[in-house]
């Protein structure tokens, strides 16, 4: 996954999981793993997202703001008081066992007891998933482009 970096546009982020940006300088500040890199806060709107970042005290920059803002920053509510946005997001530091099946060989199905499990929005959700399951398959919508199965495996 790559992180988004958002200059000059209005963008809505929903149901992403955000993570390291690559290097690079923006406005004489180091690009060096960020999660969310924005030029201004009037240039974002996003909510039901996870947020991970291997540095986890650079988690989202707003270039405008100083200080960036921390993975438990974001948990606290900091940045949802700063922006008003990410009301329903989530924070994972260890996304290799909380969230994927495989993140080491790409595979971003959801893992069992995935905090992505049924953390999504029912808005502007499509009605099938990357691999053409059916939404929900839980109490709600999954957070990410792969719903949970829930079927029995000799169901599927």
């Amino acid at each position: 996954m790559r992180s988004v970096s958002i200059p000059h546009i209005r963008s809505i982020c929903r149901g992403v999981w955000l993570t390291s940006f690559s290097q690079g300088t923006w406005v004489g500040r180091a690009l060096t793993n960020i999660g969310l890199a924005i030029e201004s806060i009037a240039s974002y709107q996003g909510d039901y997202n996870i947020f991970h970042n291997d540095n986890p005290d650079r988690a989202i920059v707003v270039w405008t703001h100083e200080p960036e803002f921390s993975l438990n920053s974001i948990a606290a509510g900091d940045w949802t008081a700063f922006s008003g946005q990410d009301i329903h997001s989530l924070v994972c530091s260890t996304p290799e066992t909380k969230l994927f099946r495989d993140l080491g060989n790409w595979d971003f199905h959801l893992r069992e007891g995935s905090i992505a499990i049924d953390a999504g929005t029912p808005q502007n959700v499509p009605s099938i998933d990357y691999d053409g399951v059916s939404r929900p398959q839980g109490k709600g919508y999954d957070i990410g482009a792969y719903e949970r199965d829930a079927r029995p495996a000799t169901a599927k």
